[in-house]
């Protein structure tokens, strides 16, 4: 799912991408989809990529990094009666295959960004070195003694759901505001978007984004909604999804003005009336 301003957001924190260069290539995707038959899987994924490139929504191609078959068969036929927590090996799959991929460039650091849907909250845990007490996984690859992932800077975890029913390695009754607290000082940082997520960024004073990067970011997610609200006018959820990003987009612009720049204009909710209402018109011929 391409959520409004995450693409603008990628490019920001691609700090060394180099636009003249066609081969650089900083953004990685850990998929939980699996190596099959000829690459069929990836070759879907790259397809769109590649559209995305193309129409410049996206800066660059990334590279992708599959999942595991057994792990991921095992997540989708244990779904119905585990829920969420059918996906934890996936989620252990995406840290040791993260792992892996950055002892290959040490000189690299990253930010990891998923969401708490299925396993990217547990692997953004472990990346901040947040671990289990005592090994309590099957996998033989899985070490809950690694320490703490120096080389990644922070984790951004979109909030698609509420903490008690995603998988994390707390129990739920543990989740509370204060968990969520203890995990913002280890740099795991939950948002609900893209706009909050930049905010967070340059709020935390890392030098990950700028003021100016976070109005561009802001813009983006404008253009984005814009864009997704007409190519999908029939979605019930756009009027909640407006109401929380303009609370975000508030809140950006408050910082901007601070900084003393020029806020962003946004009118989400005339956004998707326009387009509910093209959307009827368009049935009623």
């Amino acid at each position: 799912t391409l959520y409004p301003g995450c693409l603008q957001l990628f490019q920001f924190l691609d700090t060394s991408w180099d636009p003249v260069d066609v081969t650089s290539c900083n953004l990685v995707f850990l998929s939980a989809r699996p190596h099959v038959y000829k690459s069929v899987a990836e070759d879907q994924s790259y397809h769109l990529f590649a559209s995305l490139v193309k129409d410049r929504r996206m800066h660059s191609i990334p590279t992708l990094l599959p999942g595991d078959l057994i792990r991921g068969l095992a997540a989708m036929l244990t779904y119905a009666c585990l829920h969420t927590t059918a996906w934890k090996l996936v989620g252990e799959q995406k840290y040791n295959t993260f792992r892996d991929f950055a002892a290959l460039y040490p000189e690299y650091d990253f930010v990891f960004c998923g969401d708490n849907g299925q396993g990217d909250l547990l692997a953004g845990q472990l990346m901040v070195g947040q671990h289990q007490d005592g090994d309590s996984s099957d996998s033989s690859e899985f070490d809950p003694e690694v320490e703490h992932e120096e080389s990644v800077k922070c984790v951004l975890i979109h909030k698609v759901m509420e903490h008690q029913d995603s998988l994390a390695l707390e129990p739920s009754g543990k989740r509370n505001a204060q968990w969520e607290e203890d995990l913002r000082r280890r740099g795991l940082i939950f948002h609900r978007t893209y706009v909050g997520a930049a905010l967070e960024l340059f709020r935390r004073g890392s030098g990950l984004v700028s003021a100016t990067q976070l109005r561009e970011v802001v813009q983006a997610a404008i253009d984005d909604f814009e864009w997704a609200v007409t190519s999908f006018p029939d979605f019930n959820g756009w009027d909640e999804a407006a109401t929380v990003l303009a609370q975000e987009i508030q809140e950006a612009n408050e910082v901007l003005v601070a900084e003393g720049l020029e806020k962003v204009n946004e009118a989400l909710q005339q956004d998707v009336k326009r387009a509910a209402e093209h959307s009827r018109a368009h049935k009623l011929r």
